[in-house]
Formats: C-alpha cells, structure tokens, sequence
C-alpha cells in the first residue's frame, strides 16, 4: 500500500474539518435556503462543490479547472471548467460564503475546552506563527 493511499482518512483534512463542523444535511439545509438545490439532481451535489472549493484554496491554485478536477475525484465522474462556469451563479456564491462562514465562525468562536486550559496554564505566555 502506498503512503499516500486514499484508503486512509486523515483526521485533519479538509472534509473531515468541514464535515465536524457541518454534516451534509445541514450543508443540503443551506443549499436549499440559499437557492441551490431546486429541482435538478444532475448538478454538483453542495458537499462535494464546498469541499473541493476548500481544497482548490488550500492547494492555492484557485481556477475553475482544478475546482472542477476535485470534485470529479469526489463525485466520481468528469466534471468540466465550463460545467462548474455554468454552475456559478449567486445561489452558488451564497452557498459557498455561508458554509465558509458558518466553518469559520465555529472554529475560531468555538471555547477552549478544559484540556486546554490545563496544558495552558502552565505557560506564562504563547505565542502563535500564522505565517505558512
């Protein structure tokens, strides 16, 4: 088996930290709210379009045709620039901005449990390097 293999699901990567926070109901709760999902079943299923669109920006190579390259090795199939052009609309921005938000909000607003604050208690001051 290689090191890298996909078997093998790493607890911090993108979709488990999305995931965490939102399941898929509640990212399909959203879709629907924002206009998304209305009646097709043939588009990007919203799990799929958010957790590439996280991995397109954490690997930083922000076009259409690599957005569109994650989410076919999510869904399984060949998914086009020119679909996921297609596909962008405000309903899809709303979804995106929303999810984002929601992931954000509960990772940087979630309190430090008790664990933490006992490891942190025995340091005067930490310091944290956001730099990458």
């Amino acid at each position: 088996m290689k090191a890298n293999s996909s078997s093998r699901k790493e607890p911090y990567s993108k979709e488990n930290v999305i995931l965490s926070n939102l399941t898929t109901k509640s990212i399909n709760k959203i879709a629907v709210k924002c206009g998304y999902i209305q009646r097709s079943t043939s588009m990007i299923s919203p799990k799929n379009l958010i957790i590439g669109f996280m991995k397109m920006v954490s690997k930083k190579r922000n076009t259409y045709p690599d957005w569109a390259i994650v989410i076919g090795l999510l869904e399984g199939r060949t998914v086009s620039k020119q679909a996921l052009n297609e596909c962008m609309q405000p309903q899809t921005e709303a979804l995106i901005k929303e999810v984002v938000e929601k992931v954000i909000s509960k990772k940087l607003f979630h309190p430090p449990s008790d664990k933490i604050k006992e490891v942190l208690r025995h340091f005067k001051s930490v310091k944290i390097d956001d730099r990458v």
